[in-house]
């Protein structure tokens, strides 16, 4: 749903209601960002008395969204009802592993300096651990991330808890949403975005060129190409925002957003409540009166940090530091300059003993051969794309996208074995939609 709008559910059927309008003209900054504060707080106390005696953890990193996610936490909890988590840099593979263990490093260095406990070991919780086949793998990931993700990535086992008792994890997630997304990715593609002219006359121009860019005109029918640039263009129009880089970070805030939503259902089956304290309509309302370069900056976030915990502000960040400009405007600190924290070697009270380990080597989990011969990964993807590929090209709405240009490069990569994970996605998720288009026709018809 749309950051403004709710679903409301009767008993004689669901409808789509609007929370809010979006009227940055009318919104002030300053008095939303209180409003954001007030309420984060306050549901943050009230979460914390409801689950007083659960296992409460935050996941931190060394980013600004955590950061400030720690900023509100420490504001109603203080020092003393939750534990800091971080990832194991032993968990991860050699090419984010210095990533990790920067993000580590920070986030014990600021345990160390607040008197935060570091989460070593977690109680056990009762859940149901099951073993699945592929098309049960297969369908438990089309429901957690509803065809906005397509990375498929089978799976031996499905997860259920059914226990009152469940462990709280907060998170930071939610931050990018008043920092911009879409803008912030496409600037990875240096040519195509010194094309964007960002000018409120243009809107349409610079999505056909994102369009351009991102969309293999070579292997599509150039009447489907045309219509869906039109359409791609139609929809960011109608976003809010004076120019394309705006409206465009404003189409990830209604569309694209619902990738948090599958990381708290996973959480649930796994026995974890996840909430994220960043998330907030006041902020959000906050972030639509910043001008893009502000977002982009940060602002919001840093704002955010300001009001409550300024010195947070100060300790490194896993990315850049934020700018001598933005520190000389806090409201908070009187003498702004980035600490630069000195390297801990010990082995202290909330030092993780998974910093003393860290160049261990990762190693893939092995699994039992009675679950592992349920099926073959390869193998039932591979099975599972010639099926997709089969029934989408017999299939009379597919056949005007799915052409024999896209047939033959799909052949290419599975003689190659190269995307299958993706391919599985994506053939599976324009499946689905045309199964649902059918039954739509056929309910219609009836």
């Amino acid at each position: 749903m749309p950051a403004n709008k709710s679903l409301l559910f009767k008993n004689n059927g669901v409808s789509s209601i609007e929370k809010f309008e979006i009227d940055a003209s009318e919104i002030d900054y300053d008095a939303q960002l209180e409003k954001g504060l007030a309420a984060s707080r306050n549901r943050t106390a009230a979460f914390n008395r409801v689950f007083a005696n659960s296992f409460k953890k935050l996941f931190m990193s060394g980013g600004k969204d955590s950061r400030a996610t720690l900023a509100v936490l420490m504001s109603v909890l203080g020092n003393k009802d939750f534990y800091v988590h971080s990832i194991d840099p032993k968990k991860v593979s050699d090419n984010i592993k210095d990533h990790v263990q920067k993000d580590l490093s920070i986030a014990n260095k600021i345990s160390l300096m607040f008197g935060l406990k570091f989460c070593e070991l977690e109680p056990e919780l009762p859940v149901r651990k099951t073993p699945i086949n592929f098309e049960e793998s297969l369908s438990d990931w089309q429901n957690d991330f509803s065809n906005v993700r397509f990375n498929f990535q089978p799976a031996y086992y499905s997860y259920a808890y059914d226990d009152a008792q469940y462990k709280v994890q907060f998170r930071g997630a939610g931050g990018e949403i008043y920092r911009g997304y879409w803008s912030e990715v496409f600037k990875r593609y240096e040519t195509t975005y010194k094309k964007i002219q960002d000018d409120s006359t243009t809107v349409r121009e610079d999505a056909g060129v994102i369009f351009n860019a991102l969309v293999p005109g070579n292997i599509i029918p150039a009447q489907i190409y045309n219509s869906a640039k039109a359409i791609f263009a139609d929809t960011v129009a109608t976003m809010p925002g004076n120019a394309f880089l705006q409206k465009i970070d404003q189409h990830y805030n209604f569309l694209r957003h619902r990738f948090h939503f599958a990381h708290g259902n996973r959480g649930l089956r796994l026995g974890e409540l996840m909430y994220l304290p960043l998330i907030d309509r006041h902020f959000y309302q906050a972030s639509l009166c910043l001008t893009h370069s502000q977002k982009t900056s940060g602002k919001l976030v840093f704002d955010i940090v300001d009001r409550i915990n300024p010195y947070l502000n100060l300790i490194e960040y896993d990315s850049s530091a934020w700018s001598q400009d933005q520190l000389g405007q806090s409201k908070y600190l009187q003498k702004a300059s980035i600490l630069k924290l000195p390297d801990f070697k010990g082995s202290g009270e909330y030092h993780p003993k998974i910093l003393l380990d860290s160049s261990k080597k990762f190693e893939v989990p092995s699994i039992s051969n009675s679950i592992a011969s349920s099926y073959n990964r390869q193998s039932a993807l591979m099975a599972r794309l010639r099926d997709n590929l089969q029934f989408l090209s017999k299939h009379p709405q597919s056949k005007i996208i799915f052409n024999d240009k896209l047939i033959k490069l799909c052949a290419q990569r599975i003689d190659k074995k190269q995307g299958i994970n993706s391919l599985v996605g994506k053939t599976e998720s324009i499946r689905d939609a045309l199964v649902t288009l059918d039954i739509n026709y056929l309910s219609i018809v009836a």
